[in-house]
């Protein structure tokens, strides 16, 4: 669980054929849901859709007059380009700018690796984001068998993959 006033910013991205997503969920520290994004976007690398879901969460907890924000993605190769420990395909170095632009206003970030059975909710989305409709998601737009995972991993308990 992330300090108090921390935000965690959950993303992940799917690509099936030519359909591609990117999602994101914020929570508060106490793991409660602040808001959710989905959007179908142009087919790329893997790499470039991770990255842009990325940049799209920053761009959301910045909407959102978020000060301290701790990201998680199951791309570790997209954490270490973030973290500066890889580098970059020259494809994706203006997104990448654009990252760390879009960090620079923030109190404090971090950035790091999640599993994907961790990463259960935002993997489930991306999955499904073919299937919603809006950009920016509350709660009520939530599909409902997202829900009980979402409070599972509210409560830090652990569930079965979806």
């Amino acid at each position: 669980m992330p300090d108090h006033g921390v935000h965690k910013v959950n993303t992940d991205a799917s690509l099936e054929g030519d359909l591609a997503s990117i999602v994101g969920v914020i929570r508060n520290h106490a793991g409660s849901f602040i808001s959710a994004f989905s959007l179908n976007v142009d087919a790329q690398s893997i790499h470039g859709l991770e990255l842009q879901a990325v940049q799209k969460g920053i761009m959301s907890a910045s909407r959102l007059q978020l000060t301290r924000i701790w990201l998680e993605s199951d791309s570790l190769f997209v954490v270490r380009i973030i973290e500066g420990k890889l580098d970059c395909p020259w494809k994706q170095w203006p997104l990448l700018a654009k990252i760390w632009a879009l960090l620079t206003p923030f109190e404090d970030w971090k950035i790091s690796h999640i599993w994907r059975e961790g990463n259960a909710v935002t993997n489930f989305l991306s999955k499904r984001s073919f299937q919603i409709k809006n950009d920016v998601l509350g709660r009520a737009d939530i599909p409902s068998d997202v829900v009980k995972p979402m409070e599972l991993d509210a409560s830090g308990m652990l569930y079965d993959r979806l």
